[in-house]
């Protein structure tokens, strides 16, 4: 699968359906540390309840934070015999109850260079230890799984630099105003090469006016559209220079912005002269990579926006 190209969420998926075949007894569970090295997020796990996969997504990186928290935290497999009465499960007890998994054994997964990547967890219906075949497989797993996300990452940062210096050619092709909607166009493409999103956008931010102008893409066109307000989101953005990531409706409606009712969370990114956006239908969207990423775009459409003046 790896050697196919398959994508990372797939591979992880397939992986730990092998294990559940060799093991019938366990139901696997992979996390990933995200960008920032503070949460785990779920990379796959086909066999758990939706609703325990929803709650325990976005696991803090913390020592006696469930067996997962922990074991990215220490570096260290985490081992809980038996859940209902072990100190790291004390906030998820009632969770994991619901979920029918009594046991829970939690292997870091490194990097070639022993950084922690992610966790690799084994769930039982019983309350136990793992036997010595047992911790082989789990330790083989998270070798395995390791090998997966280091050539995801590699591949990721191949494809992000190919991309940026693609948008760097077209920003230095840039003659006439009227270039600068051939430049938004295919920013707008190509960051969906490497970024997955329902919809984005170019703002063009005037504050002394209060005003603002939007490009964006939808059926194929390059729609314009100009407003004689900025709204507060867009304003805290470029007073602050930082990303500002309303991640699930409650945050969007906090800023009293104007989003389409299905729209669950959207990022803006600053550059010079605006902002770029993107959003998504489903909450908790974006990694704290994939926000990098569209900040590296910014500051390539802030050169862009600099030849345009």
């Amino acid at each position: 699968l790896m050697a196919s190209g398959t994508g990372l969420k797939h591979v992880l998926h397939e992986l730990i359906r092998t294990v559940e075949a060799y093991a019938p007894e366990v139901r696997g569970s992979i996390f990933l540390v995200d960008f920032k090295r503070e949460r785990l997020r779920l990379g796959a796990a086909p066999s758990l309840p939706d609703s325990f996969n929803l709650a325990v997504d976005r696991t803090p990186i913390r020592m006696g934070v469930g067996c997962c928290g922990t074991a990215a935290f220490t570096g260290k497999r985490t081992i809980a015999k038996k859940i209902a009465s072990h100190p790291y499960w004390e906030s998820a007890r009632d969770l994991a109850a619901g979920a029918g998994l009594e046991a829970c054994w939690s292997e870091p997964i490194y990097s070639s260079d022993r950084e922690v990547l992610g966790t690799f967890a084994f769930y039982l219906s019983e309350p136990r230890g793992p036997v010595q075949e047992e911790i082989e497989l789990i330790t083989q797993s998270a070798d395995i799984a390791g090998i997966a996300i280091e050539r995801d990452r590699a591949e990721r940062a191949m494809r992000v630099n190919t991309v940026l210096q693609q948008m760097r050619i077209e920003v230095l092709h840039m003659q006439k105003e009227d270039d600068w909607f051939g430049v938004c166009l295919c920013f707008l493409r190509e960051l969906r090469k490497v970024v997955s999103f329902n919809k984005g956008s170019i703002s063009l931010i005037d504050l002394i006016a209060g005003q603002h102008t939007t490009y964006h893409f939808h059926e194929g066109k390059m729609l314009t559209e100009t407003f004689d307000e900025v709204p507060s989101s867009l304003r805290q953005v470029v007073a602050t220079g930082i990303p500002l990531y309303r991640r699930n409706r409650q945050d969007i409606d906090a800023h009293l912005d104007r989003v389409e009712p299905e729209i669950m969370c959207v990022v803006d990114v600053p550059f010079q002269g605006g902002s770029l956006a993107i959003n998504a239908l489903e909450e908790y969207a974006f990694a704290a990579e994939e926000i990098a990423v569209v900040e590296q775009f910014a500051t390539v459409l802030s050169e862009a926006y600099r030849r345009l003046q």
